[in-house]
């Protein structure tokens, strides 16, 4: 009887797993109802790609939705040409914001909470700023409201420096040890 020989598999690196459009909503969601709670729900999380799967979901939302505008707006007002040539840049932009921005908003974020004295390390601060990109969309939709829309981005802006600063108190700063009970009065003795 003939043996056959399968050859060895190739080991596979990390997978990525499926992006669910329901979860990122739900996450979104979350961080821009309830940015406390939903950073205390995530205190103990290891790891970027949860965390940057959203980011970078946000910046493609957001790069969709400056694409939008910008075809909408700049054509009326400078041409077609002009209009695609800036629906691609937000696009591309979008893209990039969320794959590099969690990082340097987290450093930056890091330096602010270690001079006012955190002692967390930087990988929570990556992950606050990773998922402050909620905001990021909102911030997008600014462009389809004429003469006002920098009013809307101005708005998602301030919500979103809120957001980054609930996720530092709920993340990078240990709350203060509850007061210890005094002890138990001893009985008098004769």
């Amino acid at each position: 009887m003939a043996e056959t020989n399968t050859p060895p598999s190739a080991p596979q690196g990390p997978q990525i797993p499926p992006v669910d459009p329901k979860k990122l909503v739900d996450t979104a969601i979350a961080v821009l109802k309830n940015p406390t709670e939903f950073y205390k729900g995530i205190k103990g999380e290891t790891g970027f790609q949860k965390c940057l799967i959203f980011s970078i979901a946000m910046g493609v939302l957001h790069g969709v939705l400056a694409f939008l505008a910008a075809l909408v707006w700049v054509t009326i007002h400078l041409g077609f040409g002009v209009a695609i040539a800036s629906a691609i840049a937000a696009l591309i932009t979008g893209v990039i914001a969320g794959a590099i921005g969690p990082f340097i908003g987290g450093i930056i974020l890091w330096a602010i909470c270690l001079v006012f004295g955190s002692k967390a390390p930087w990988e929570p601060s990556v992950r606050i700023a990773a998922y402050s990109m909620a905001v990021y969309p909102i911030y997008a939709l600014g462009g389809f409201v004429p003469w006002i829309g920098w009013l809307i981005g101005l708005v998602a802006g301030i919500y979103g420096i809120y957001i980054v600063v609930m996720g530092a108190r709920a993340i990078n700063f240990e709350p203060p040890p509850a007061a210890a009970a005094p002890p138990p009065a001893s009985p008098p003795t004769a």
